[in-house]
């Protein structure tokens, strides 16, 4: 089990570490500050598709 998750594991801190840098980035690149959030989590969620997929059928 514990190898399972592992990217999963080293996105969802790469996302903490994300938020604390982006907590002092300016607000006139808020656009550019949202998308990389929003493109982290979909990463997250495409890895967590892909560990439920069944690619041997």
């Amino acid at each position: 089990m514990n190898d399972k998750f592992k990217i999963a594991r080293y996105i969802k801190g790469f996302i903490i570490i994300l938020d604390d840098y982006l907590v002092n980035y300016p607000k006139k690149y808020f656009e550019l500050r949202n998308r990389l959030v929003n493109d982290s989590y979909e990463l997250l969620e495409l890895v967590y598709l892909a560990n439920y997929m069944n690619v041997f059928d």
